[in-house]
């Protein structure tokens, strides 16, 4: 008897496709806390000259949690 390459499974282990789409929601959570992060930072900081710069990064995190929302999305299927 040959034996396969690769990883063997078992029944019940997490699939290679398991595998993306609990990376994606990790990456969506990460994302997630960053945007409640900087909405705290804006809440105390929203009349300091630094504003601004936090608000950008803010959208940008917005922007990426976005991006990671569709691709959860799509890999629901």
């Amino acid at each position: 008897m040959t034996r396969r390459p690769g990883p063997r499974y078992l029944p019940g282990d997490p699939t290679p496709d398991d595998d993306g789409a609990r990376m994606i929601r990790v990456d969506q959570a990460g994302e997630y806390g960053a945007v409640r992060i900087y909405a705290g930072q804006m809440a105390v900081l929203r009349h300091r000259p630094e504003a601004p710069v936090i608000r950008e990064m803010a959208e940008q995190e917005r922007q990426h949690e976005y991006c990671y929302l569709e691709l959860e999305a799509k890999a629901r299927g």
